[in-house]
């Protein structure tokens, strides 16, 4: 806002009159008074009744403003008016102006109509745009243009009339004006061009930036602790997915807060993308198998349960168009639109990258979503128009590297919010959108959370008084089960996970949760020692079997993620694999002298031709495939180097390849999860996640029989895949994760101006 202006203009008189500084109708204000929150700003004849009374203000305010310089060229006297600044309040406030009529019986009835209107004292009642104002008095001035006729020639003329002065505002700036008697036509121009360019000023100039929105206060609608994700509202229910025995199932709570409940469903296992108000109706994924990244959409009306299929498509992502009547859709790198029951599916648009989450905006004509690099592991928004022209990114260059994902409209669109991760720290960001002339869109993002919590899933109320929000707390225990009821803590006191123990048990190497940072210590948590710093990640440690060096898989910024090698006492590390595709699950071959990897193309939502397990030679840093390994993911070496087993892409074939033969043979069928060689090379130890089930059972290798062990759905668990690790500990007892995560929706009152 500039510090000094000056306006000059013609004045009744012929002369001029100059305003100067931040001062208008004889206030003036200094730059702090005009920034003052919550104050009654302006000439106050020219004010709403909401800025009056301090309330949170909008383009409306400024609609308001200019009825009331209507009025006063239409009938020569201000509508509201008091012999005192609080009588003028009460008469703004609570009385209705005298109607234009009373003063000049030649006002056409449409501006009337146009002036009472832009007057209402509820901002909801007024004009709700100024290209709606603007539409009605563009065709009142093609109205009076058409009866508007040559004046006749006459030494005097009688005073104008309401289609006069609505003629002389309507009259362009290049007109030549000639002073004239008191009677004629130049006193009302002159008002009406005086009082334009006023309202103009205060609007641009003198008017302060609208406050930020501010979360007013705070409620927490759930206490149960569960992992949730995916938060829809009808404005009375919250639905969204919770974890659960092993399986992702939906559930609801009142949005007044209270216990949780499930919603009926016949799907075993189900996650939510989307709810359609208008006919109460979840848009929900059905269950993909292992590493697959396409599911089946469902649509599952509540609260009666009702379930059909969006035909036969398959996606990661997908939203309900503003109409109901079509659905949008993400498969691979492509977004998808078709109608509510799957038919007439065609091609938005494509883009480089994964597209996630999309929303439509309130008035259906944007689609934004969210674009995922998986090589430069950076998340970033885009819009485009409905007909799938127009792509742009929303936030160019604002985050770096950019890490925004999701995001949801307020119920008429003036903003939009959206989770960002910086500094470490997960919060929800409200972006103002689209500006007018009386209303400037925002220029950067206002954070409406601020830690310690890591805040997601922005779901306003359909009234646009409330925000939800899931927000979380990620802590876990690395727990050694000794028997079905059994436990024991590893490095009490840390969050960890993903831990592997040196086969004589004196140390062992871990990730730390949720900084994914490398460490090493004993199993009782002494003698700690971080490996790895952020803003490298790291993920699945093993150590080398002489027990000196560590493989793992890392990212760094902008970066797929690659097999890296280090000393077990802490240095340098090292990748041994290239590319530019995503490679994990690293093994040690029995020498020592090579590790045994996988491709990870369902980071990338898409697939690979050819092997996808390989083995790279840490002498010579060459890389051979392992013959007969398409679609198999997960390897691991036994100890004794004769044997490497491995998943199927679905997860549902538990593979044994012998190193000798160069063969591959089905061992077990069900559905599976991180599995482990037993120390002596007798069985395969593994996670069975299969429908209603959540077991470990260990698989013999000579005959294929599969013993289930104990059940895990007790054991809280995490959302996140690397959350439902299982590894061994030298006597074979089981290590896994417990979730002791805190992870709650709450309700926020926010004020958005």
């Amino acid at each position: 806002m500039p510090k000094f202006w000056t306006l000059v203009w013609p004045s009744m008189a012929g002369g001029e009159a100059e305003v100067s500084g931040n001062t208008f109708g004889g206030v003036t204000q200094s730059p702090e008074e005009l920034a003052r929150v919550g104050s009654a700003l302006g000439t106050i004849h020219y004010m709403s009744p909401e800025q009056a009374l301090g309330q949170p203000l909008d383009a409306r305010t400024d609609l308001f403003s200019f009825g009331v310089v209507l009025y006063e060229m239409t009938t020569g006297v201000l509508p509201f008016q008091g012999q005192t600044t609080a009588a003028f309040f009460d008469s703004l406030i609570h009385r209705a102006p005298e109607e234009p009529l009373r003063f000049n019986p030649a006002t056409p009835p449409e501006l009337e109509r146009i002036v009472r209107k832009a007057l209402e004292k509820e901002p909801p009642m007024r004009y709700q745009s100024a290209a709606e104002m603007r539409g009605d008095l563009l065709r009142l001035r093609r109205e009076t243009e058409a009866g508007q006729g040559s004046p006749p020639a006459s030494a005097s003329r009688p005073a104008p009339d309401s289609k006069d002065r609505l003629r002389a505002m309507f009259a362009t700036a290049a007109t030549t004006v000639q002073p004239e008697p008191k009677a004629k036509l130049t006193p009302w121009l002159a008002l009406g061009l005086a009082a334009l360019a006023v309202l103009v000023v205060v609007v641009l100039y003198l008017k302060p930036p609208e406050s930020p929105p501010t979360v007013i206060s705070s409620l927490q609608i759930t206490n149960d602790g569960a992992s949730k994700r995916s938060l829809v509202t009808d404005g009375t229910r919250l639905y969204f997915s919770e974890h659960l025995s092993g399986h992702s199932v939906l559930r609801q709570v009142s949005t007044a807060g209270g216990e949780t409940a499930p919603v009926q469903t016949s799907l075993a296992s189900a996650d939510i993308y989307d709810f359609f108000p208008g006919r109460s109706e979840l848009l929900v994924r059905g269950m993909a198998e292992g590493s697959k990244t396409e599911w089946p959409v469902w649509v599952l009306a509540v609260p009666g349960g009702s379930l059909r299929p969006v035909g036969n498509i398959l996606a990661h992502a997908a939203a309900w168009a503003s109409d109901g009547q079509h659905i949008v859709y993400a498969q691979n790198s492509t977004l998808y639109v078709c109608n509510a029951d799957g038919t007439d599916s065609h091609e938005l648009i494509t883009v480089q990258g994964i597209p996630l989450a999309p929303r439509f905006s309130p008035d259906g004509r944007r689609l934004r979503f969210t674009i995922r690099n998986t090589d430069q592991r950076t998340s970033s928004l885009w819009e485009v128009a409905f007909d799938g022209k127009d792509l742009r990114p929303v936030l160019p260059d604002w985050n770096k590297p950019a890490q925004e994902f999701g995001g949801s409209w307020t119920p008429h669109g003036e903003y939009f919010l959206f989770e960002s991760t910086r500094d470490h720290s997960q919060n929800i960001w409200a972006l103002r959108e689209g500006g007018s002339l009386f209303r400037k869109a925002g220029t950067a993002p206002t954070p409406l959370t601020v830690g310690p919590l890591m805040f997601s899933d922005p779901t306003p109320s359909p009234d646009g008084k409330k925000l939800f929000v899931i927000g979380q707390q990620r802590r876990f225990d690395l727990i050694r089960l000794n028997g079905k009821s059994q436990f024991s803590i590893y490095v009490p006191g840390v969050s960890a996970g993903e831990a592997d123990i040196m086969r004589n048990g004196e140390w062992m190497t871990y990730v730390a949760h949720p900084e994914l940072t490398l460490w090493r210590s004993k199993p009782d948590g002494s003698s700690r020692t971080q490996l790895t710093y952020a803003p490298m990640q790291a993920h699945i440690p093993r150590f080398s079997p002489d027990g000196t060096q560590i493989a793992f898989m890392a990212s760094r910024p902008g970066k797929p993620w690659k097999i890296f090698v280090m000393p077990a006492e802490g240095g340098a590390p090292h990748e041994v694999t290239a590319g530019d595709h995503n490679q994990g699950d690293p093994t040690w071959t029995s020498k020592g002298d090579s590790i045994v990897f996988a491709g990870m193309p369902w980071l990338e939502y898409g697939t690979t031709t050819g092997p996808n397990i390989h083995i790279v030679d840490l002498k010579t840093s060459q890389i051979s495939d392992v013959p007969g390994s398409e679609n198999l993911f997960s390897p691991r070496c036994s100890l004794d180097g004769r044997h490497i087993v491995a998943l199927s892409a679905d997860s549902t074939k538990l593979m044994l390849y012998d190193t000798e033969k160069k063969s591959w043979s089905q061992l077990a069928v069900s559905r599976f999860g991180f599995e482990n060689w037993s120390h002596d090379g007798k069985y395969l130890y593994a996670e069975d996640y299969s429908d209603n089930t959540d077991d470990l059972v260990r698989v013999n290798v000579i005959n294929g029989k599969l013993e289930r062990l104990l059940t895990l759905k007790e054991v809280p668990r995490g959302f996140d895949p690397w959350e439902f690790w299982v590894g061994l500990a030298p006597d074979d007892s089981l290590l896994m994760m417990r979730d002791r995560s805190t992870q709650e929706i709450y309700s926020l009152d926010v004020r958005f101006p």
